[in-house]
């Protein structure tokens, strides 16, 4: 349980961290994302740079203009590392099922 702990707080603060530093300039990169750029729709982690940038800065209505589930993927995304860290391999498969699924009817 303390590698999952540790796992996700770590990921969380970098994620925080890259988002208040790279946030006015998330615009400027290209789209890399590969389902994106094969099928031309979004998968469910589309829009979660400009989500996770606006919401670190506070301005969570703009966050849920980018992506209006940001605040229930992240933490799915930062248990996702943690149960692979925690070497939990049935909580991984059924966080990628969700994200699958999620991608899907998005």
């Amino acid at each position: 349980m303390k590698r999952f702990t540790l796992a996700v707080a770590c990921v969380l603060a970098a994620v925080a961290a890259l988002a208040f530093f790279a946030g006015p300039y998330v615009d400027a990169f290209p789209t890399t994302c590969p389902y994106r750029m094969i099928t031309g729709l979004p998968c469910v982690f589309c829009g979660m740079s400009h989500a996770v940038a606006f919401a670190v800065r506070g301005d969570f209505a703009h966050a849920s203009a980018a992506h209006p589930a940001w605040f229930v993927v992240l933490p799915m995304f930062a248990a996702f590392i943690g149960a692979m860290a925690a070497r939990w391999s049935r909580v991984s498969w059924a966080l990628v099922i969700a994200f699958v699924v999620g991608t899907l009817i998005r």
